[in-house]
Order: C-alpha cells, then structure tokens, then sequence
C-alpha cells in the first residue's frame, strides 16, 4: 500500500521562515530535534514501515531539495521521497507562480497515493478537499504537540484510500 505523509517543514519540523534558522542547525542536522515536532514525527515514522514522505515547503526552493533533506532528522531523511515543490533555490513569488497548495494538489494527483496524511502549520497549504486528511499544527502551542501527534498516528491508521477522499469533495 502507497502511503504518503505529506510534511510541510515551516512550522512543523523548523521555524516558519527559513531566514530565522540558526545557522549552526545548517551546519549540524542533528539540531533539527531541537524545535517543533522533528522528535516526534521521527519516532511516529519508524513506527510506520509502509510510509513515505514527500516534502511540501519553499524551503525546498530556499535551499535546494539535498539540502533540506540533509537538515532533517535521520530518519525523517530516510523516508522522504521527493518534495512537491521545485528546487534549485528558484525565485519565490513570481507573478503567476503556483502557491504550495497548488504544488501540493498536483503532486498528489501524480503521485496517486492509496493513503494520504497532510502534517502543515499553514492553513493556506490544504487543499479543501483533504481536510479531513490533515493535522493543522501551531508550533506556538507545544503543550499540544501531543495532541497533534496523536493526531497524525489516528490519520495514518485510518483506512481512508485517496479515491474515497475525491469522491467526497465531489
């Protein structure tokens, strides 16, 4: 079974923008357990054999898709598979330019997963129609980390194939 954990980092796994990362967490990818859920999404992944992550942030624009990867948590690094978004440090809101809920929805229709979860910080970033496939997390709110990661574990048991979700938003 196709299983994918589509992680928006801003937010979630670092800081909101990627010009307030400390400079010694890119030079020491082992800092990444230092902020937000990094700790606990590792753990939920290992957990979950079957799952493969997909990147949905402009940090992948920001510093190029081998990069981010090599800043993330070993074994957040180890499952991801690609990102949504293009890299090579492209220029970021260019007129006409796709928002990432645009990337995200187009990635998702390629990648035609059987089984989808959606982990963002950013309302802007879910596509209406997989909502209920989303754990919406603010990074301000560590007191409900638990919450949130319970959450994630609850979505990525559900039996809820990509078809069912479509036909919903029908």
């Amino acid at each position: 079974m196709t299983s994918i954990l589509y992680l928006g980092v801003e937010g979630v796994l670092f800081p909101r923008r990627s010009q307030r990362i400390p400079h010694y967490q890119l030079e020491n990818p082992g800092a990444a357990y230092e902020f937000g859920l990094s700790r606990n999404i590792a753990q939920i992944v290992m957990t979950r054999p079957e799952l493969a992550i997909v990147l949905n942030s402009w940090w992948v624009a920001d510093f190029g898709y081998r990069r981010l990867v090599q800043m993330l948590p070993d074994e957040i690094a180890s499952r991801t598979i690609g990102a949504t978004t293009p890299g090579n440090r492209m220029h970021r809101r260019e007129p006409g330019q796709q928002t990432r809920l645009d990337f995200l929805r187009a990635d998702i229709h390629r990648r035609c997963p059987e089984s989808l979860t959606i982990v963002d910080a950013s309302r802007t970033a879910i596509p209406f129609e997989y909502a209920s496939r989303t754990v919406l997390v603010d990074y301000l709110r560590p007191d409900l980390f638990g919450n949130f990661c319970n959450d994630i574990l609850r979505l990525l048991s559900s039996v809820t194939t990509l078809q069912t979700v479509t036909n919903v938003s029908t």
